[in-house]
């Protein structure tokens, strides 16, 4: 059995005493930018913390946000970011994501998301322009003609 602990808001900063054992998961929702790597400087701060958990907790999550929550109907276009956030904190020996995404079914094109993060996160070495090729060709085949003469 294993407890699951977040650390998000006041909690955010690990505890610079107390060490955690093999089982409790530490979920940190760190507010990252959606857009950029997370090696990229504006992400730096995030790195720092999942850093210092790795420190205290073997066992750390991330929780993501993954759409615009201020208005969940507009498109937060973060495809290929989210997939290199999973392929770097895998690097990172982050063993969990979870990616919170819009709350109504079709808005966003969160089916897309989901496929995208879920084969990500399975085979890490997968590119995620491959797979918005793939899922766009198997969806939309016969409309894929007439989007690259629209480019």
């Amino acid at each position: 059995m294993k407890l699951q602990t977040l650390a998000y808001q006041g909690s955010l900063s690990p505890p610079k005493l107390l060490r955690f054992g093999k089982h409790v998961v530490v979920q940190v929702a760190a507010p990252m930018n959606a857009f950029v790597p997370l090696s990229d400087p504006k992400n730096q701060r995030v790195l720092e913390l999942l850093a210092a958990w790795r420190k205290v907790a073997p066992t750390i999550y991330v929780w993501d946000y993954t759409c615009n929550f201020e208005n969940t109907v507009i498109p937060f276009g973060n495809y290929y970011a989210q997939a290199l956030h999973i392929k770097e904190m895998v690097s990172l020996g982050i063993k969990g994501y979870y990616g919170e995404g819009c709350p109504h079914p079709g808005v966003d094109m969160i089916d897309l998301k989901t496929y995208v993060a879920a084969r990500t996160a399975f085979d890490p070495s997968v590119r995620a322009a491959c797979l918005l090729r793939n899922i766009s060709r198997f969806r939309h085949s016969q409309a894929v003609p007439l989007r690259r003469q629209s480019y």
